[in-house]
C-alpha cells in the first residue's frame, strides 16, 4: 500500500479498488485475500465502515 499511500485520499482508495478488482480475477487466492485486506483498511481509513466489512 506504500504507493496508495502517497496519493491524495480519493485516488488512493481508487488505486486499492482496482488492485482488488484484479486480484480478484487471478486464481491466487493469497495475493486476493491481501488485496481485500487492504481494501478494508482503505475503507476504515476513510471512514466507511460499512464499506469495510
Amino acid at each position: 500500500m506504500k504507493l496508495a499511500e502517497r496519493r491524495t485520499d480519493n485516488q488512493s482508495l481508487q488505486f486499492v479498488l482496482k488492485a482488488y478488482e484484479a486480484s480478484a480475477q487471478s486464481s491466487d487466492r493469497k495475493v486476493e485475500n491481501e488485496t481485500s485486506y487492504k481494501l478494508g483498511q482503505a475503507y476504515l481509513e476513510h471512514g466507511n465502515v460499512d464499506s469495510a466489512l
